[in-house]
């Protein structure tokens, strides 16, 4: 990776490019937590396709993924891991070059969002974002906010302390509010009930709050409720098990695809 952001680099210097480009880098999400040897048919498919070797990791044909141990390993001291709304599983590291005003080797602690980055990116452009309509058709409202002051230094924050940004993957939620935070995760990592922690104080999410702070603890509920219900977010059904959701989709999409082409529907 290196390397080739090293070639892009030199490219934009050469072609007279450079002073005029931002860049930012981020994470996708924590450490992928999942098991493909959990089932028989992930072993076999797994086996037959793809070199686990270490000597092979990057190259075609190679397959890696560690594991929900070393997943848990990889994010420490941070909690769950990819798919799950605990730290280790959301918290990931943002990079941010060439944006005029800003001080060089500063890192922020500050509390971002994916959302901010399309906010950030057309304020830099010098267009405003579309408020609910572009080209004349309905198009979804930008929720985030511009990064822009908390980079170059006229804020400590992107967000106030008492605007709530929400999170929902799968069941698994979390809503943020200044320092503070309130997160439920699903069996069978979680016990599907919310927890509240004190991310400043609290990154590994070790400390529960709610009972010491149940006015916090409940108005952090309804600020989830309400963007759920802004949101149209919808419950899991009864009995939901991520990890047999990930064999169904294995199977769907990974394992019946290449048996169409030896007749298979035509037998069933």
């Amino acid at each position: 990776m290196d390397h080739e952001i090293g070639r892009l680099v030199d490219y934009l210097k050469q072609t007279g490019q450079y002073d005029n480009t931002v860049f930012l880098f981020l994470s996708d999400n924590g450490a992928e937590g999942s098991d493909p040897y959990a089932t028989l048919g992930g072993r076999l498919w797994l086996d037959h396709n793809y070199d686990r070797s270490l000597e092979r990791l990057g190259g075609k044909g190679a397959y890696s993924i560690i594991g929900p141990s070393w997943a848990s390993a990889a994010v420490s001291p941070l909690a769950t891991y990819k798919f799950w709304a605990g730290e280790g599983g959301i918290r990931v590291p943002l990079i941010v070059a060439g944006v005029p005003g800003t001080q060089a080797n500063r890192i922020s602690q500050a509390f971002t969002h994916v959302t901010d980055i399309a906010p950030t990116l057309l304020q830099l452009a010098g267009v405003t974002p579309p408020d609910g309509r572009y080209q004349d058709q309905p198009v979804e409202k930008m929720i985030g906010r511009s990064l822009l002051p908390l980079l170059q230094g006229s804020a400590e924050r992107t967000y106030p302390d008492d605007q709530p940004v929400g999170y929902e993957l799968s069941g698994n939620a979390a809503i943020f509010k200044g320092d503070y935070k309130l997160v439920r995760n699903l069996p069978p990592i979680g016990d599907d009930q919310w927890h509240l922690y004190d991310l400043s104080r609290d990154p590994g999410e070790v400390n529960d709050l709610q009972a010491q702070q149940p006015e916090r603890f409940r108005q952090m509920i309804d600020d989830y409720q309400r963007y759920a219900r802004d949101n149209g977010v919808l419950p899991m059904p009864a009995g939901y098990d991520p990890i047999e959701q990930v064999l169904i989709n294995s199977l769907v999409n990974v394992y019946l695809p290449p048996l169409k082409r030896w007749g298979l529907p035509i037998l069933l």
